[in-house]
């Protein structure tokens, strides 16, 4: 599985006496702006998108932060598509949901296996039938997270910022298109210290 790939350089922006980028340089990079950007947000995506998928937790962090989280502002995200990242999460529990459904009821079901093999010894024949099925069902959120997730769709060449999952509940839709209205607005406040150090270039 090849996850990673080598990343397109900036070009170097040429200065004047003073260090600082010179307005042609400037105007030149607004032309090649709009393509960095899109590479190097996808990619940063797609590995945070993974991380839902391998990393449990993180996909609980993400789902926490971003959705379940409406009193705490957001912080802006730039060079990573946020709503994708959340969609992959939320469809990494949403599987998780499912497999600790399916094992809930084979646990409950246990119990009245062996009750009934209590009453009828050849009943004891459901037991590895049981097991089987625990068995199944964690491999099958296990499939369906590593291998029809991420091998299928989160390869270099085969992830694509629009085919992340759209959330089933109406709720987490609404709270995705507000997170995506956020990251384009164009005021920030920020109090006591400045957030865009090492950002941008100096403009004569």
């Amino acid at each position: 599985m090849v996850l990673a790939r080598r990343q397109p350089d900036f070009p170097e922006l040429p200065a004047n006496g003073n260090g600082r980028a010179t307005s042609a340089a400037l105007d030149e990079l607004t032309v090649l702006l709009p393509l960095l950007n899109e590479t190097y947000c996808k990619e940063t995506t797609r590995y945070l998108a993974a991380a839902t998928q391998e990393k449990i937790w993180y996909a609980d962090l993400v789902v926490r932060t971003v959705m379940n989280d409406r009193i705490r502002a957001l912080a802006p995200t730039f060079g990573v598509d946020v709503p994708v990242v959340a969609k992959w999460a939320i469809k990494a529990l949403r599987t998780r949901a499912q497999r600790d459904y399916a094992l809930s009821v084979i646990v409950f079901t246990l119990p009245l296996v062996l009750l009934l093999a209590f009453l009828w010894l050849p009943a004891l024949i459901l037991l590895p039938l049981l097991l089987a099925a625990a068995w199944l069902t964690v491999s099958w959120e296990y499939w369906e997270r590593v291998h029809n997730v991420i091998t299928r769709k989160m390869l270099w060449d085969r992830f694509s910022l629009q085919g992340a999952p759209e959330p089933r509940r109406e709720n987490d839709r609404q709270r995705l298109k507000v997170v995506t209205q956020r990251r384009d607005g164009n005021f920030v406040v920020f109090s006591g210290h400045n957030a865009f150090i090492g950002s941008g270039w100096t403009l004569e």
